[in-house]
């Protein structure tokens, strides 16, 4: 059950897709943060997040708090060549590495959403596909806090008009 807001049954459906890439010689790290505003709570409905194809690279998401400490692990891919996790896995069990058992997770106030390449070579990206509903029209903040060498993060691929949209729930 989605908490009700405000305006009683109508939420605000969020959709992007952005590709954060390395552009430091030497390579680094890849973050990319996804952070709610005061007064807003998200619904991730589901989620794409697609990393560096090195065979050093891990990827782990994570739900962190408003002083960036991590309360939650959705998601860790070990390090591989094949880096990718969805959400929802329909059928994936717990254990597996690409799972993420988070249907419907209600992110809080000042919470933030962030996806972690621990390693990434130059030109070398992570992308995050996301779809959430919003209890305020206000789209999420987008960063790379976190991330070493040089980081790029490009606008979305998803339309304006089709970025925000009011839904009835």
């Amino acid at each position: 059950m989605i908490p009700r807001n405000e305006n009683k049954n109508v939420w605000w459906l969020y959709q992007g897709r952005r590709v954060n890439t390395q552009t430091a010689g030497a390579g680094g790290a890849l973050r990319t943060n996804i952070s709610f505003p005061a007064g807003q709570v998200a619904r991730l409905l589901h989620m794409k997040i697609c990393g560096p194809a090195q065979a050093g690279s891990a990827t782990t998401i994570g739900i962190y708090d408003e002083d960036v400490a991590e309360c939650g692990l959705l998601g860790y891919v070990g390090a591989t060549a094949s880096v990718f996790v969805t959400l929802p896995s329909i059928g994936g069990a717990p254990a597996h590495s690409n799972y993420m058992n988070s249907m419907g997770l209600l992110l809080g106030p000042g919470e933030s959403l962030g996806v972690t390449a621990s390693a990434a070579d130059n030109t070398q990206t992570l992308t995050i596909g996301i779809v959430l509903l919003l209890s305020t029209p206000v789209e999420p903040t987008w960063g790379t806090t976190g991330s070493g060498g040089t980081p790029s993060l490009a606008a979305s691929t998803i339309s304006a008009a089709n970025t925000l949209q009011a839904v009835v729930v």
